[in-house]
């Protein structure tokens, strides 16, 4: 599948709903997703897995002490969490207009837009758990499995799911947790809290900010078909792998779990 990578003229998907589970087996099936590749004699390190799972409503996430829910995740000083993991402090900066977005190569971090001074757009902040992550579009490869980014650095937008300037439907952003020995961006999804701030920026440089309404771990053969649908109640999903780590027949060290967490708009 070719990815359309125009952020605000993506066309709206054309898979129906039974295609869309079909493709979600197939696409999670084997530890097809987020797969870590590669490491072939040591398995990777275990993923921080969630202090609590819950699931909220929106109303209820929105009620909770939303200052407490955003301190800032502690990390031990002896903490080796390698070049791709931010640690430094997020600060979400301010919106921009859209029509001060513009192309931009040659940055830090890879060619890009920006917006207003110096303010990228596509972006993922998530303050409490230190991520600041560009957004790239993502389609999926001939074998059904969901492309990720190569840059640790960076989070995928599955592109059959709603974009982000969208009035409805879920918003499917994935990331790695390890690969080839290394820490993702996502790296410690698992531990946000109930009601914690997570903020897009779209393509035009417009913010959405959302509170966290559920943190669940799921098998990767029994995810929800909720997850990837573009047409229900407007809903943030952010996926990365969890669970127990399993050497598959070919070799191959993979998960067996997703750690998928879902988050609500700020009114």
């Amino acid at each position: 599948m070719t990815t359309d990578r125009r952020p605000n003229r993506r066309p709206r998907s054309r898979w129906g709903p039974v295609a869309v589970v079909a493709m979600c087996a197939l696409l999670f099936a084997g530890g097809g997703f987020l797969v870590l590749t590669g490491l072939r004699e040591t398995p990777p390190e275990a993923t921080p897995a969630p202090d609590q799972e819950f699931s909220l409503s929106a109303g209820e996430a929105l009620a909770l002490d939303r200052l407490a829910a955003d301190l800032p995740l502690v990390i031990p000083d002896d903490a080796d969490l390698g070049p791709f993991v931010n640690t430094a402090p997020v600060t979400v900066p301010a919106e921009v207009r859209a029509d001060t977005v513009q192309a931009v190569s040659g940055r830090a971090g890879g060619a890009g837009p920006v917006a207003g001074a110096g303010h990228p757009v596509n972006h993922l902040y998530i303050p409490s758990i230190y991520v600041s992550a560009p957004i790239v579009p993502q389609g999926v490869t001939s074998t059904d499995e969901m492309e990720l980014p190569s840059d640790l650095r960076q989070v995928g937008l599955l592109d059959t799911t709603s974009p982000l300037e969208a009035p409805g439907g879920s918003s499917l952003i994935a990331g790695h947790v390890t690969q080839q020995g290394h820490h993702g961006a996502l790296y410690f999804l698992g531990r946000l809290r109930a009601g914690a701030t997570v903020v897009t920026v779209d393509g035009a440089g417009a913010q959405t900010a959302w509170a966290v309404t559920s943190v669940r771990n799921y098998r990767k053969t029994s995810l929800p078909a909720a997850v990837f649908d573009d047409s229900g109640p407007r809903v943030l999903t952010l996926v990365t792998c969890g669970g127990p780590i399993i050497r598959t027949e070919d070799g191959r060290w993979t998960h067996t779990d997703n750690i998928v967490v879902t988050a609500t708009p700020v009114p």
